[in-house]
């Protein structure tokens, strides 16, 4: 049984489930609200009238029948309406016909107001309208698909004007910029040397975004006529440039700064102390971004000192490849089956050469017997995860014994460049 409690402020109405349902409606219609805690529909006093009252208690009381369902929609008429819409060619909008369904995107901004009378939902993920089937009503639909289709029309005399305006690039010699249209990224764009005429592409085409190296507008974002100004203030500028007296330039010896602090040459690599070098933009800085600080490299003021520094690292890089070389021909000399020698504890005498040092158990050195016809090729092998089992040398190394053949002095001698024997 449904009950009313008219105690204090507030309206309250609860009973079973499947006599409220009947009734929700019409509470919703009332104004009142669901409080899930304890299942009862609830409302504020002073927000009902004596008439709203009075027929509260009659529906409780189930004098008053309850609200209506309205009338069954056809769903199959309203999906043929919806193939009907989805037909319709769009310039700048988007159609997609669904089951029991339809989804509208595009330029819909204008139209959002009458798209969400008409039953539209925004999804602001795929950002397109839904219809259902259900819940849309086809008139107002009808009403405002007609002003896309109109504005649609408009989009496309708008987008051939573009094309045809531009259908050859723009090209300004003496500013050193061009415009043209891109018919797979349906951009306009103005690239060159725009830097000296940003405001007056930012004035000529309000919808303008810089983009890396030039300035872009989508097509649908600008018109034929901005465009137009834009080309009759260029051709301005460019007539300007073109009576303009040719003066040679003046050579000057650029001003240059000291660094202030140590840091890295850009070109040579090798550290500059303070003030012996001077500095140089980073070729990464953007003039257009106001907001990113400036960036600095530094050169050594010796143009020759730095050729110099550049000559000496090729000379260490090469030194240390020729070096890498060998010990990976010396490794690959040593390590075959038949030179392993079988046994536990074995302590080979002689000359000790240390070719990789390592403090984790992986180092490599040679020694050279004093009768100088073998030498043994040692490796460390006592890091986590080695197979100790092979270890034949003390335990913690593994040690192969071949004949010391020319090649093996000359791989010995190239891999232990500049290193003493241990």
């Amino acid at each position: 049984m449904i009950k009313l409690d008219e105690t204090g402020d507030t309206l309250v109405v609860s009973g079973p489930y499947g006599e409220m349902v009947k009734i929700i409606p019409r509470l919703k219609g009332l104004g009142f609200r669901y409080n899930g805690a304890d299942h009862t529909w609830s409302a504020p006093k002073k927000s009902l009238t004596d008439l709203k009252l009075k027929n509260l208690k009659k529906l409780i009381n189930g004098d008053a029948p309850a609200a209506s369902k309205g009338p069954e929609v056809d769903l199959a008429a309203v999906q043929e309406v919806f193939k009907e819409l989805a037909k319709e060619p769009l310039f700048g909008f988007r159609t997609q016909l669904l089951n029991n369904g339809l989804t509208l995107g595009g330029d819909t901004y204008p139209f959002r107001s009458e798209l969400r009378a008409a039953g539209g939902d925004w999804s602001t993920n795929s950002e397109d309208w839904l219809f259902k089937a259900s819940t849309v009503n086809v008139a107002k639909l009808r009403q405002v698909f007609g002003k896309i289709v109109h504005q649609s029309h408009q989009n496309a005399l708008r987008s051939a004007k573009v094309e045809n305006l531009l259908s050859a690039p723009k090209v300004w010699t003496n500013l050193k910029i061009h415009l043209a249209y891109d018919r797979r990224s349906k951009l306009v764009s103005v690239a060159g040397d725009t830097r000296p005429l940003k405001d007056v592409i930012r004035d000529h085409l309000p919808n303008v975004k810089f983009n890396s190296s030039q300035w872009e507008v989508p097509r649908l974002a600008t018109s034929a006529e901005e465009i137009e100004k834009l080309i009759e203030a260029l051709d301005d500028l460019e007539a300007k440039a073109s009576a303009a007296p040719k003066v040679a330039p003046v050579p000057q010896t650029p001003r240059r700064m000291e660094n202030r602090r140590g840091q890295a040459c850009k070109r040579c690599g090798v550290y500059v102390p303070p003030g012996e070098g001077y500095l140089v933009q980073s070729d990464d800085f953007d003039y257009d971004d106001e907001e990113r600080p400036a960036n600095y490299d530094v050169l050594h003021k010796d143009k020759e000192l730095c050729d110099q520094k550049l000559a000496e690292a090729r000379i260490r890089h090469e030194k240390a490849r020729t070096i890498q070389q060998a010990q990976r021909s010396l490794r690959d000399l040593a390590e075959k089956r038949e030179h392993y020698v079988e046994g536990k504890g074995l302590t080979p005498t002689g000359n000790t050469i240390t070719i990789e040092r390592s403090g984790y158990g992986s180092g490599v050195s040679v020694v050279i017997e004093p009768d100088q016809h073998h030498f043994w090729y040692i490796v460390g092998n006592s890091a986590d995860g080695d197979d100790w089992s092979r270890n034949n040398i003390g335990g913690h190394s593994v040690g192969y014994r071949l004949p010391l053949t020319d090649e093996a002095r000359v791989l010995i001698d190239v891999a232990t460049a500049g290193q003493a024997p241990a």
